[in-house]
């Protein structure tokens, strides 16, 4: 599967983006919420609702340290809330659709992304919940580079380096 978010970030990244993502996402709804457009405006409550839940989930699974129960529940209210916004995105286009009396070209497009978006995530945080949680010892350790290029500042013996090396100790 996927070693990299959009072939450029590791896994934990690419779910943080994933996180706050949903959280930009819940701010936008509840704020087309806020506008009270008659028609709409239910439909935008249940996606809002939607992206809450994942993005509180989100920040639950951090404030656990991403521990492997809290990055199932993550991956699990992901999947559920995912039906949620299907629901969603078939209601506003028909009602676009009734509203308007054609096809709404940019709804098909715009649900499309999402539906997109939402696999792509899937398998994404599928391969997450399974990785290993970091340790905080591996966290804390230091490279064999920075080693070298500490041997090679010591080398030097210059006053910064003296610091350094005091430093170091401490």
């Amino acid at each position: 599967m996927a070693k990299k978010y959009c072939g450029c970030y590791g896994l934990d990244t690419g779910v943080t983006l994933i996180g706050f993502l949903h959280l930009n996402a819940a701010l936008y709804f509840w704020a087309r919420v806020s506008t009270f457009e008659p028609i709409y405006m239910w439909v935008d409550v249940l996606i809002a609702a939607c992206y809450t839940i994942r993005a509180t989930y989100f920040f639950m699974m951090l404030n656990k340290d991403c521990d492997k129960p809290s990055r199932k529940d993550y991956f699990d209210m992901n999947n559920l809330s995912a039906y949620g916004l299907l629901a969603s995105g078939v209601a506003i286009i028909c009602l676009r659709w009734l509203e308007w009396a054609h096809p709404p070209t940019w709804q098909f497009v715009a649900w499309g992304l999402v539906a997109a978006f939402n696999w792509y995530h899937y398998t994404i945080l599928d391969e997450y919940k399974g990785m290993p949680p970091p340790s905080k010892v591996q966290l804390a350790e230091k490279s064999p580079a920075e080693d070298a290029l500490f041997a090679d500042k010591v080398a030097e013996k210059d006053d910064s380096t003296q610091l350094l090396v005091v430093n170091k100790m401490e």
